[in-house]
């Protein structure tokens, strides 16, 4: 039996983060062991959920000296007998990589956005926003390069973080998968919107997504006005919680659609949204492969995305699986939108083969297979030298993990 022990900065609602416990849901204990360590401040509103599935959950906050983190992240490697560490922490992802191999553990580093976006912590102090974007760059780089196997949630994620991955034997890429789900249901439509006060027949928007940069709210804000134009009776509904969410709640009070936009926050009703909603917009800066854009495949929901690596092709297939516009033309987005909520035939045809394609790449179950096979492949990789690990690391860290 294989045990994996899969390093994430925390458990909060994100796609990386809900679709490792499905994906503990899907393999059984005693085919594959996988447990968790977090590094953040806490271990996230998605303990409990962890914990349902057998998992253990261990938990080291990295600090700025690192100590700490580094001592317990070892003890639990080597107390837990496990085979593999699975890296999934990209900028801060280079010490654990050195612990596990001083630990004799196989390690899979993997990354899930085309930006390596090392967060706000300590950046009101002078320089810090400098020396964390070479910390950044040192880090991710140790842990490409010294890593069993490197994977990316998309061929846009490969290309942008390992650009000489063609070069490489231990690159690839890696996807993930969701939940099937169930049909559209005429009468549940009707009985949403009735919970939310509209009529049975008002057109949904729909996006579900942390209020962050990265997700372009006040874009997407611009666009739906734009759509108000052709479709007045139309909603959007923004599901999630954020940093911006105060501000996007300002920016929409300020245009003036307070009545056209409903926030809901924190929903573990996503599935049932998608089902009831028309469309699903996706105007993001950039993605890895957003579990949100295969969750709406999986719903029979057409999707209109910025055209980006990560959602291009992989996801969306222009007038395929979804419509694709520059993430700057908010005109030809809300165009596209206007198109799937006025061109029925248009919108069936999306839907279905959006459902297909989900059906034949991204079911839970192929993504598990997946990683059932990459665990095996690193198992059986050779090893790299470890005292070409322990040069390229300073001798001050080296009683960090004794």
């Amino acid at each position: 039996m294989i045990r994996v022990l899969h390093l994430i900065h925390w458990l909060n609602v994100g796609g990386v983060e809900t679709f490792l416990i499905s994906l503990l849901r899907q393999i059984p204990r005693d085919e594959i062991t996988m447990d968790i360590f977090c590094n953040g401040r806490n271990t996230g509103v998605l303990t409990p959920e962890a914990l349902s599935t057998g998992a253990r959950l261990y938990h080291g906050r990295l600090t700025p000296l690192h100590v700490g983190f580094a001592r317990k992240l070892s003890r639990t490697i080597r107390e837990g007998r496990y085979d593999i560490l699975h890296n999934h922490a990209e900028v801060y992802g280079g010490l654990p990589v050195w612990i596990a191999r001083r630990c004799g553990v196989k390690v899979i580093s993997s990354f899930a956005n085309t930006i390596l976006d090392s967060g706000t912590t300590w950046s009101h102090w002078p320089g810090m926003k400098q020396l964390r974007a070479a910390y950044g760059h040192l880090s991710s780089g140790y842990a490409i390069n010294h890593s069993d196997i490197v994977t990316a949630w998309s061929l846009g994620v490969l290309e942008a973080v390992v650009p000489d991955h063609a070069r490489r034997l231990n690159c690839e890429v890696l996807h993930s998968g969701a939940a099937l789900n169930d049909p559209p249901n005429p009468q549940e439509r009707a009985e949403l919107r009735g919970e939310l006060g509209l009529p049975s027949d008002i057109p949904l928007v729909l996006h579900v997504g942390r209020f962050c940069r990265q997700k372009n709210h006040l874009g997407m804000l611009a666009i739906f006005k734009e759509v108000l134009q052709s479709v007045p009776n139309a909603r959007l509904i923004l599901v999630g919680v954020g940093p911006l969410f105060e501000d996007t709640q300002r920016t929409i009070s300020e245009l003036g659609l307070n009545d056209r936009v409903l926030c809901l926050g924190v929903r573990k009703d996503a599935a049932r949204l998608m089902r009831c909603a028309d469309v699903f917009l996706l105007p993001s800066f950039y993605e890895g492969l957003p579990m949100v854009g295969l969750e709406a495949l999986s719903s029979y929901l057409p999707i209109v995305a910025s055209d980006i690596a990560g959602v291009r092709n992989e996801i969306v297939r222009e007038g395929e699986t979804g419509l694709l516009r520059p993430v700057t033309d908010v005109s030809g987005l809300a165009a596209a939108v206007v198109r799937i909520l006025t061109e029925p035939e248009l919108a069936h045809k999306i839907a279905l083969a959006g459902r297909r394609l989900a059906e034949s790449d991204y079911t839970l179950e192929a993504a598990a297979n997946r990683y059932k096979r990459i665990y095996q492949k690193c198992l059986q990789s050779p090893r790299q030298n470890i005292a070409e690990q322990q040069a390229a690391i300073p001798k001050t860290l080296a009683n960090l993990v004794k």
